[in-house]
């Protein structure tokens, strides 16, 4: 391995590469999705019903958070859609994002792992980078970019032992989409000093965003409870759920089975591992397969590799992508892809809940970790 100390040393230039290739190649004029942010905006600085605070709990098909059409109506200044703004800034946040996920690793892990780390950030980095696209570009889901930069700096929060950060991280990743309460388990952490009071600062600063919202409209908590078509290549498909409307449970047992299992392996495995296992059940029970949804899954296996893996390769990075972007341009059988769906999500909670290393004893022993400097 230390033949590649070279190539690691190069690893940002490289990245920086990788990152430029897919800029124009993903570069649009067209709005995508960005229409329906253009329209919650929009709904959001008028009054009367279903506009302002109701916009949310009126509109369920947005199925997005308020810091989201805030920042959309921000980007609009000056009388333009936002379009080419938001894709500017979706698209600076990518290496930020992955930034933040190599310095929590560097933290988190013996100083021996460095080149480790390094040769990570540097190959996950890339397969990072390269599915950002997928909501950055053409679909243009600012929701789905700041949950994730959102979710970076939560795990770095977590690395520093900074819950104050770690709490109001969650709290925005939350306000730009609701999948960032799956962050929440992180709270719980060993190294932080009063976990049961973060989580409990966590919840409520998280709460604040959606408040006026909730008391503007009731009927903001229950529409989203998520009312979704089931489509053949989701997870939920592959367990056998009919192809039509899911359940109201679908949206609660994600978001509490992801909670529940990710806290689970906070205390019994490590930290790290938590964002990957809670994702994994809503891959699992998510009833849809968008491709924007990818990054995310990628972003959370990433930090499975990087922060509580001890392997030079992104092993679960590479088969999340694999699975979920490379599988679907090469098979066009809907029940297959299901299939690996569920099985990709089944195998990162397998590798959550199984991780083992030194280092996780070591943690979980409450003996320090000899780590690299900040």
């Amino acid at each position: 391995m230390e033949r590649l100390r070279p190539i690691a040393r190069w690893r940002w230039p490289i990245l920086l590469g990788v990152w430029l290739v897919n800029v124009p190649t993903h570069w649009t004029i067209h709005r995508g999705d960005w229409i329906y942010f253009v329209w919650g905006a929009k709904l959001l600085g008028l009054r009367g019903p279903g506009a302002g605070l109701q916009t949310l709990g009126a509109h369920p098909a947005l199925a997005t958070g308020p810091l989201s059409l805030v920042v959309t109506r921000f980007l609009q200044i000056g009388g333009t859609n936002g379009l080419a703004r938001a894709q500017f800034l979706m698209w600076a946040l990518g290496p930020a994002a992955l930034v933040l996920l190599e310095r929590a690793g560097r933290r988190s892990r013996p100083a021996g792992d460095r080149l480790a780390v390094d040769l990570t950030v540097l190959s996950g980095g890339a397969v990072l980078l390269q599915t950002w696209a997928l909501a950055a570009g053409s679909a243009g889901h600012i929701d789905d970019v700041l949950t994730m930069s959102f979710a970076a700096l939560a795990v770095w929060a977590t690395a520093e032992r900074r819950p104050g950060v770690l709490a109001c991280a969650i709290a925005l990743a939350t306000a730009a989409k609701p999948w960032g309460l799956f962050l929440l388990p992180l709270t719980l952490a060993p190294q932080l000093r009063h976990p049961l009071r973060t989580a409990a600062l966590a919840l409520g600063v998280t709460a604040l965003p959606w408040l006026p919202f909730a008391l503007a409209d009731h009927a903001l908590i229950s529409q989203h409870l998520y009312d979704h078509f089931v489509m053949p290549r989701s997870g939920l498909a592959a367990l056998g759920m009919p192809q039509e409307m899911a359940p109201h449970w679908v949206r609660p047992a994600q978001v509490l089975g992801g909670v529940v299992l990710g806290a689970v392996v906070v205390r019994r495995v490590h930290w790290g591992a938590a964002v990957a296992a809670g994702l994994a059940v809503r891959l699992a029970l998510d009833p849809a397969a968008y491709g924007y949804y990818t990054p995310t899954f990628v972003l959370a296996a990433l930090v499975l590799d990087l922060v509580a893996l001890r392997r030079p390769l992104p092993v679960a990075t590479v088969l999340t992508v694999v699975t979920l972007e490379v599988a679907p341009a090469l098979i066009r059988d809907d029940v297959g892809l299901a299939r690996l769906r569920l099985a990709d999500a089944f195998t990162l909670a397998a590798i959550a809940l199984l991780a083992r290393s030194d280092a996780f004893s070591s943690a979980r022993s409450g003996r320090q970790i000899p780590c690299t400097t900040r």
